[in-house]
């Protein structure tokens, strides 16, 4: 019994940490071009003006996407990503997963920046509710932003995207630089806890028996 317990713990390891590696978000860093130089590849919304891909405008003077809104009540965007259609990997419902980005924001009079996760399954069916993500204060410099969600059951691929959003006031703008955008498990210490929970039940079982 206490084989099999070590067989299962360790099957359970190897099946987090290949999760954990796997790569959702494709070119999440906007260092591949597309058809030209200011479109990223697996993304779409890039219109050449508002919406580029920028060469040298991302962390440490890498590439990154530049989303600008200078038109009162409206939003710029969605720059999107569909995982599944970008040929990132399969993602799994139930599963707690960490989105993340870099961003470089400056706003005036109303002007916000908002990212949204919408889970799909197979079908590309929307599935539960969006995580909506709205940022409203500008910075000088980058900044990580990180949230923790559960991907919906039946949730095989996500959609993600990116708004420069202004208000009704005069002169509302909203300029924003986005990088590194990545949709990962949660670090080793959640699978810690949750082998842990798993050797537990294990050890009840044996004593119940």
């Amino acid at each position: 019994m206490r084989q099999l317990s070590r067989i299962a713990t360790a099957a359970a390891l190897l099946g987090f940490a290949s999760l954990a590696n796997a790569a959702i978000v494709v070119n999440g860093d906007f260092e591949i071009q597309d058809t030209g130089p200011t479109d990223a590849l697996a993304w779409t919304g890039e219109n050449g003006t508002t919406i580029v891909r920028t060469l040298t405008g991302g962390v440490s003077g890498s590439s990154g996407l530049l989303i600008s809104n200078v038109t009162p009540v409206s939003a710029a965007g969605p720059l999107t990503e569909n995982t599944g259609f970008a040929g990132g990997d399969a993602v799994v419902g139930g599963m707690l997963y960490t989105f993340s980005f870099d961003s470089q924001r400056t706003f005036a009079n109303g002007g916000v920046f908002q990212a949204q996760i919408v889970a799909r399954d197979d079908a590309n069916i929307p599935l539960g509710f969006p995580v909506n993500v709205t940022l409203i204060t500008g910075n000088g410099a980058f900044e990580t932003f990180s949230q923790d969600f559960t991907a919906p059951a039946g949730t095989t691929r996500f959609e993600i995207n990116f708004f420069a959003i202004t208000g009704a006031d005069p002169g509302s703008s909203s300029s924003v630089v986005v990088d590194n955008v990545q949709i990962l498990i949660p670090e080793p210490s959640t699978w810690a806890f949750l082998l842990a929970g798993m050797g537990l039940y294990f050890r009840r079982r044996k004593r119940a028996t």
